[in-house]
């Protein structure tokens, strides 16, 4: 399966250099357990400039380990370049939903910082 589409960081998001994007599809199918990583795509030295939209493209590819589970996309820009989130960092708070029978070619991501 493959997902791709991009973060969007809006004009209004102070300008930062060389942070990491982490994008994971996880399997949320279990109400009472963890989500379980399925796959994530790393992207290096991002930037984004106060004023300007910045779009950033991924694409996860993953296999699906249980048809009958949810699957949710979702985004983490580390200033740290670390997989923890930290204070300063930018996730998605909600999440986003792959439908298995079905293409996903534009999925937008919108992201808001972790204070």
């Amino acid at each position: 399966m493959r997902v791709a589409g991009q973060v969007l960081i809006d004009s209004d998001v102070d300008t930062f250099h060389d942070a990491t994007l982490y994008v994971y599809a996880e399997d949320v199918g279990m109400l009472d357990e963890s989500a379980v990583p399925l796959a994530v795509e790393r992207i290096d030295h991002v930037s984004h400039r106060k004023g300007e939209t910045t779009a950033l493209p991924f694409v996860v590819d993953f296999t699906v380990k249980n048809p009958c589970s949810d699957t949710i996309v979702r985004a983490h820009i580390s200033m740290s370049k670390t997989p923890e989130i930290c204070r300063g960092d930018w996730v998605t708070v909600q999440a986003f939903s792959v439908d298995l029978s079905s293409r996903h070619d534009n999925m937008l991501l919108q992201l808001q910082k972790v204070t």
